[in-house]
């Protein structure tokens, strides 16, 4: 399954604690990214901010499959 998640830049820097100048840079790379979407990121400009996302893949293995055989040091985090 495939979702796209959604963020908007201040949030996202809110919480994300950048270094310092760092923050600058995030938003000027999103600001090119709207005039033409280089990034992939669906970047678009709303009335409150700057907000894109990006597509996440969700992979669920079922107890015997191939996944499922792989070894512990592989799949456990």
């Amino acid at each position: 399954m495939f979702y796209r998640v959604e963020f908007d830049v201040e949030s996202l820097l809110k919480v994300s604690h950048p270094l310092p100048g760092n923050d600058a840079k995030v938003r000027e790379l999103l600001d090119q990214s709207l005039r033409g979407n280089h990034m992939g990121l669906n970047t678009r400009r709303e009335p409150d901010g700057i907000y894109f996302s990006y597509n996440v893949a969700v992979v669920v293995a079922e107890p015997g499959s191939a996944c499922a055989k792989l070894p512990s040091s592989i799949t456990s985090s």
